[in-house]
Order: C-alpha cells, then structure tokens, then sequence
C-alpha cells in the first residue's frame, strides 16, 4: 500500500476517534504517531483510550441528576452515592427519594458500564461506608433477569432500614429499594 494512502486512512481513522471519543487532536496525534513509529507506550495509551470508550454508560451523559427530598433518602443516599462514587467513579441519582413514606426506590445511573464483578466491589464499600450484612449471602447473581443484588441494613435516626440494591446489567441502572 502506497505511503499517500496509508497517511489516508491514518487521517480518516484520527477523525473518526476524535468524533467517537472526544479526545483533544493532540492527545490522538500522539497516539497515532506513536503506533506508526512502533512506540509501545503510545500503543499501549492508545488501547487504553480504546478500553475506556468501550467502558462509558453511554446513556450516563443524557440523563439529569436530582436530589433526594426526604431525610431517610437523603442519608441512604449520602451512603449510596459515596459508595457508588467509589465504584464506579461518578454517579447520578436519578429518580425517587421524594417521599416521606417507606418503602421507597432511589434509582441511580453510574458513568461507566456495570458488569457482574462490580457486585462484589460494591457489597464491599457498601459495609466500609457503615452498613451491615443481611444474611450471609453477600453479592448474587441472577442470569434469568441479568442482575446483581445485593442486601445490606443501614440504621437512620434510630431505625434500621433494610437496603435492597439490585444492579441491572441489561439497563445499566441501579436500583436500591428502601425498606
């Protein structure tokens, strides 16, 4: 293949990253650079931008974070959004929380995607940020509905609540039912 048109599809693959990704021109210039000239920490930073773009929640960007009303919510949810920060490094509460009643469903999205093994992570910060384990069962998943969950007992006020968390891997959301 002639030089001219290997620098062509360079071009044409350098656009189409920094359409997908977002990247600064430079930061994929860099990357480029490096592949053709056989720089493995360029290669290497390059495949890791690539696992990166394959890891965000594509639907994290587009929905609208709100804030829990009541005073319950607002403590599991200090608790939850802590948690979930930790795991999964930004995260939305995106409904529920509005209500003075129990049980409620506080529904959150997390900017990158959730898979099985984030189960474990999450039932571990989950009892490092002061909750305790219902039971002896710890994280479990369920193929028939592609979810993680979890149980945890959280004391508010006095009160112990029992925190239902179930991770949607298909919708990429994570329910905690408060109870």
């Amino acid at each position: 293949m002639p030089k001219k048109e290997i620098l062509g599809l360079v071009g044409f693959l350098l656009g189409l990253t920094l359409f997908i990704s977002g990247c600064s021109v430079s930061e994929v210039q860099d990357s480029v650079k490096g592949f053709i000239g056989g720089n493995k920490e360029a290669i290497d930073k390059a495949q890791e931008a690539k696992q990166t773009i394959e890891e965000k929640n594509p639907v994290f960007s587009s929905e609208e974070g709100i804030e829990a009303i009541n005073p319950v919510a607002k403590d599991v949810d200090g608790v939850v959004q802590k948690t979930l920060s930790n795991v999964f490094s930004q995260t939305k509460l995106i409904s529920g929380g509005n209500t003075d009643n129990t049980p409620f469903i506080l529904k959150y999205i997390v900017s990158r995607r959730i898979n099985q093994s984030d189960g474990d992570l999450l039932y571990q910060e989950l009892l490092n940020q002061g909750c305790s384990p219902k039971g002896d069962a710890g994280p479990q998943f369920f193929s028939t509905r592609n979810t993680v969950e979890i149980t945890v007992t959280r004391n508010v006020g006095g009160r112990s609540y029992i925190l239902g968390v179930v991770m949607d891997l298909a919708e990429q959301v994570i329910w905690v039912n408060v109870y």
